[in-house]
């Protein structure tokens, strides 16, 4: 699993800025499209189909779900490719470069292969960019459309889609789906997809139309709504419930995991992260997945779980970058994945850190208070920031700190992550933790500070030598 990494030509940087700038800036329209969910799904599935419909050139399994679907989805990907199988993964967004949305065998898209695939989609794009009757974001359609095509170009038996926003009317659309999987539902986007969780939990389930079988997270107030869309689409639905499924026991040489897969059957393996947590959680989903493909001839072993996990945490999640002062970054952007985080971190109530130092920005239309009331105590420091994002909503220091007025000890202010960190460490002492989150942009930003952008993008990993 440890392939050599070639040397990228530095001189590709400019081409790589060139196809980003065009899909993130250039075709991002700023003004909202008419709401037409039909509309939209006709449009990328025309989009698609001028490009030749690389989306249906390999078999693919798409991930929806509130919390948990980008991890898990990266699991997944890193499983079915020590099972021997060749695989791509897509996430969106993404931490700090446009090719991790373009993750092949292992590896980011080199910066050349990516800037070829964006020529390619580039005329439909232009086209689309001026139709009137265009329903669907150019900018997601193009950024797709590149993934496809290096994906078909590679030549890739499989595919891991994480969805957008929703399924049932996402961006993602035509892929030869094999099994669609959704992970824990929560409330997000609520504007988009409804005020109630059964609303929600509707339209993830879309992404089970044309799979041939599906798997959702256990949840008995919601499980009425994977059956029926399951039952109208044909496909077989399993429920993943990964705190019967995954245990965590004691042995000699560290911890290991117990998982009682169904079709693999039971597997102990060591694992490397301490505690469980939503990092166990999502890594057992991700099992469960890859097991439910044994028919489509995915050979799952205890060696391909031990490689999945040989690759490293996965990058913004819970991913500790310093010590001394310990420095955690963790993409939790709403108030379910706050929760998890919070499980994850202070568990038992003890202290291992003498402050708490919080760096926190918020996209959207976040409510930041939600936020703070699911952390089990006051932030010693809160520095508040933004991060640079174009055509997105991002909420200004000033605005986060009315509502959080009186939260913290003390309450700072930076006008970017990189003044923030800054900021913050020359106040941090050895034995503070320091937290970073509240958005997966912000988190991108800071983790610049250990990992450059330009290094990730070249070595074509999150964590370059």
């Amino acid at each position: 699993m440890n392939d050599p990494i070639p040397v990228r030509d530095r001189g590709d940087v400019p081409l790589y800025l060139e196809a980003r700038n065009y899909i993130d800036v250039e075709v991002v329209r700023l003004e909202p499209r008419l709401s037409d969910p039909d509309g939209k799904v006709a449009t990328v599935r025309s989009f698609n189909q001028d490009l030749g419909n690389p989306q249906a050139s390999f078999r693919s399994v798409q991930v929806a779900g509130t919390s948990g679907k980008g991890s898990t989805s990266t699991w997944l990907a890193r499983i079915l490719r020590a099972c021997g199988v060749s695989t791509g993964l897509h996430v969106s967004p993404y931490l700090q470069v446009a090719t991790e949305k373009t993750w092949m065998n292992g590896r980011y898209a080199a910066p050349r292969s990516w800037h070829e695939a964006y020529l390619r989609v580039r005329p439909v794009a232009e086209e689309y960019r001026t139709r009137s009757d265009c329903r669907a974001s150019v900018h997601g359609m193009a950024s797709l459309g590149v993934t496809y095509e290096c994906f078909r170009h590679e030549g890739l038996d499989w595919a891991v889609m994480e969805t957008g926003v929703g399924g049932r009317y996402d961006l993602i659309q035509g892929l030869d789906r094999r099994l669609a999987v959704i992970t824990d539902i929560g409330l997000d986007h609520l504007k988009t997809l409804g005020e109630d969780r059964e609303t929600i939990a509707w339209h993830k389930a879309g992404i089970m139309e044309g799979a041939r079988r599906a798997l959702a997270t256990w949840d008995p107030e919601i499980w009425p709504v994977f059956e029926e869309q399951a039952a109208r689409s044909g496909c077989r639905l399993e429920a993943a419930r990964p705190e019967e499924v995954a245990t965590l026991h004691p042995s000699s040489e560290g911890t290991v995991v117990r998982l009682r897969l169904p079709r693999a059957g039971t597997v102990e393996i060591a694992w490397p992260f301490g505690g469980g947590g939503f990092r166990l959680r999502n890594f057992t989903v991700a099992a469960l997945a890859a097991d439910m493909l044994a028919d489509e001839g995915v050979s799952l072993t205890p060696e391909a779980l031990l490689a999945a996990l040989a690759a490293g945490p996965i990058p913004g999640r819970l991913e500790t970058v310093q010590t001394g002062p310990t420095v955690i970054l963790d993409a939790a952007h709403n108030p379910q994945k706050m929760q998890a985080l919070m499980e994850s971190l202070f568990t038992g109530g003890r202290r291992s850190y003498s402050r708490l130092l919080l760096v926190m920005a918020a996209t959207g239309d976040r409510a930041v208070e939600e936020f703070a009331a699911v952390f089990p105590e006051r932030p010693d420091v809160l520095m508040l920031t933004r991060p640079l994002l174009y055509g997105k909503k991002v909420s200004a220091p000033s605005e986060l700190a009315q509502p959080l007025r009186g939260w913290a000890r003390s309450m700072l202010q930076a006008d970017s992550p990189r003044l923030a960190m800054e900021g913050i460490l020359a106040r941090a002492r050895p034995d503070d933790l320091v937290l970073v989150t509240g958005s997966i942009y912000l988190v991108g930003q800071a983790r610049d500070r250990w990992y450059p952008w330009e290094q990730v993008l070249l070595e074509g990993t999150s964590f370059p030598k």
